[in-house]
């Protein structure tokens, strides 16, 4: 075996090896982040999305080298192409979310909603943007085969992949690093402002996350316009993986889990809301803690099953009404006296047992003398007796 084979094996080697580790990191993150999502954050499962993506990428980007071999034929190379920069750009796409998520967050606490954020719509626009420079450069993408004679290898060519220097790399360069340049924008705002520690948090780590993100891809397309739009498949395949390794681990880092007690996403920093008193709720049961001292009336170890309220209660006053009626045969009115007691409502000052019955018995007696058809009967001007206490 040549000195080129035994080189040419070591790069499948270290290449192979590499990808394996960043496929075993994105499957322990995402183990750890992809429990009890039902209870997680719109934050939370856009990071979850991230790992998830990254992964994929990493995966069919060790499927087309190792497995089907991207300069096998036209159509492998032309596969390489199509899924290694679908699943870049849509892993940099759930980034660009995850921060514009992180921008909502730290403007606003999503006290309003987002279709009424200025800043929110501020920055979806770009993203739009973003999304259709995208499909163009997914529709203007190049592959080719090219000879490449190595002793080493398994065909004959080489897989070239690459997009269009003139018009597609600069654009994408472009856009992408202008919309990390706004939402880093956005994040310092928040940070040189903000008077929360929390808040100052969630922006400090934005911060980090949209200036990786940028140094990545500028890195990564800058190499893309310096190699003329063209590069190997590995070494396509192999800076996509990195970059979105890159952006998941740091999502990863500064999003907490779903069930953390110290998450800096909104539902696990921010209080949680105090509700109205509810005023027409009825008053909870007495406790043993509001009485200063035991009562009599309480008894069976003070408890509340067998307290009675009327004995505790104070009686209430009595009232005594002076009725004055054209009632035959009494010369002076009737004092009656109500305590309002349950069985003793309707006593008479006279010890009568029940004074409306009393009253009734005397209406329906009543019978109003001949004289009285024709002039009204005159009464005496009523008198209080002795003992009454309200005269009306």
């Amino acid at each position: 075996m040549d000195s080129d084979s035994v080189r040419s094996l070591s790069r499948r080697v270290a290449i192979g090896v590499l990808f394996l580790a960043a496929a075993c990191t994105l499957s322990a993150l995402i183990a750890k982040r992809a429990t009890n999502l039902r209870n997680s954050t719109v934050i939370q499962r856009l990071g979850v999305l991230v790992l998830g993506s990254a992964l994929i990428h990493i995966a069919l980007s060790c499927l087309i080298l190792f497995a089907l071999g991207a300069g096998m034929s036209a159509s492998t190379c032309s596969a390489a192409g199509i899924i290694g920069l679908v699943s870049y750009l849509c892993t940099k796409l759930l980034v660009f979310a995850y921060l514009l998520e992180r921008v909502y967050v730290v403007w606003h606490l999503r006290l309003i909603p987002r279709r009424k954020s200025a800043t929110y719509r501020l920055a979806a626009l770009p993203f739009l943007a973003i999304c259709a420079v995208f499909g163009y450069v997914i529709a203007t993408r190049h592959n080719e085969l090219r000879p490449y004679a190595s002793p080493g290898s398994r065909s004959r060519f080489s897989c070239h992949l690459g997009v269009d220097n003139t018009v597609a790399a600069p654009l994408l360069l472009a856009t992408s690093c202008a919309f990390s340049a706004l939402l880093l924008a956005l994040f310092l705002i928040p940070l040189l402002k903000a008077q929360f520690t929390r808040a100052r948090t969630i922006a400090r780590k934005s911060c980090l996350a949209s200036a990786a993100s940028l140094c990545s891809e500028a890195v990564v397309l800058g190499v893309l316009l310096w190699k003329g739009g063209w590069e190997r498949s590995f070494v396509w395949l192999g800076s996509c993986g990195a970059d979105v390794l890159l952006n998941a681990i740091i999502i990863y880092s500064i999003t907490s889990s779903s069930h953390s007690t110290s998450s800096f996403d909104l539902e696990a920093s921010l209080p949680p809301p105090t509700p109205y008193p509810d005023f027409a709720s009825p008053r909870s049961q007495f406790s043993k803690s509001s009485f200063g001292s035991p009562r009599p009336s309480m008894s069976r170890a003070h408890s509340l099953d067998h307290f009675s309220f009327a004995q505790a209660a104070p009686s209430p006053p009595k009232v005594a009404f002076l009725l004055n009626r054209p009632l035959r045969g009494l010369s002076e009115d009737l004092v009656v006296e109500f305590d309002g007691e349950d069985g003793d409502e309707g006593k008479t000052s006279s010890g009568s047992p029940s004074s409306m019955a009393f009253l009734d018995s005397l209406h329906s007696n009543y019978t109003p003398s001949p004289s009285s058809s024709s002039s009204p009967p005159s009464y005496p001007p009523p008198q209080s007796p002795k003992g009454s206490t309200l005269g009306i």
